[in-house]
């Protein structure tokens, strides 16, 4: 659920497949006209890109890590660029956001 503190007013909710949210980042670049949310969950390993816009799904990375589990998600503030790490296989990973 995203949730409005200032007013404390539920914006609107999401249900991902994979369970319960684990991370959560906020695209910061404005240059594609995107809002977009990064999720990932604590049961799965796919990594899924909401439109905040549309309030539905804008894409969905299955297995970005090979299956195996993700351990941090974060857009790089003022690009384009969302990072994602696994310390499963010791990886880091940079996904180039582009609007096609």
């Amino acid at each position: 659920m995203l949730w409005n503190l200032k007013f404390d007013k539920l914006l609107f909710a999401f249900k991902q497949k994979e369970g319960r949210t684990k991370m959560i980042s906020f695209l910061t670049d404005t240059t594609l006209g995107l809002s977009l949310m990064a999720t990932a969950s604590a049961d799965g390993g796919s990594i899924v890109l909401w439109d905040l816009n549309a309030k539905k799904i804008w894409a969905e990375m299955k297995e970005p890590h090979g299956g195996r589990a993700i351990s941090s998600l974060q857009f790089v503030p003022n690009e384009p660029v969302l990072v994602s790490a696994s310390e499963s296989d010791n990886s880091l990973k940079m996904w180039l956001m582009e609007k096609g």
